[in-house]
């Protein structure tokens, strides 16, 4: 789907609980920089496409850090509430040259605070989003 002359966005279809309709990421692609925005989504490995090599095209990708590990939700299984954990996303990302961020993060995951698990984020080369960031696309 082109947008403008200079901007397009395109769906892509994500694994993430499609009882009442489709999920999808988007790629948005500029004159010169592309960006992927996918918040949502059951696991890396459900994809029908290779996540891996799928971002190594992309500039920027704002993906899905909704929890950071294992017991974040006491009392429940975590099981219940698919979404990949930002270590193992990490790990699967790990030396790949795109500029990742980590958004929809819920309110027991530690990245909201500056603390050891964000500072070991940094370390490894990855963020999190922050309102109001901008790319030039």
């Amino acid at each position: 789907m082109t947008c403008t002359p200079n901007l397009s966005i395109a769906p892509v279809s994500v694994p993430h609980r499609a009882e009442f309709s489709d999920t999808v990421g988007y790629l948005i692609r500029g004159q010169s920089k592309t960006l992927f925005f996918c918040p949502d989504v059951d696991s890396w490995s459900r994809c029908e496409f290779d996540v891996r090599e799928f971002l190594r095209e992309v500039d920027v990708a704002l993906l899905d850090g909704t929890f950071f590990a294992e017991g974040e939700l006491c009392g429940r299984d975590m099981g219940e509430v698919p979404h990949p954990l930002v270590r193992q996303s990490v790990e699967l990302f790990q030396n790949i040259p795109t500029d990742i961020r980590f958004v929809h993060l819920n309110h027991t995951n530690p990245l909201w605070q500056n603390g050891a698990e964000r500072k070991w984020l940094q370390e490894n080369g990855f963020s999190i989003g922050q309102q109001d960031l901008c790319w030039k696309l």
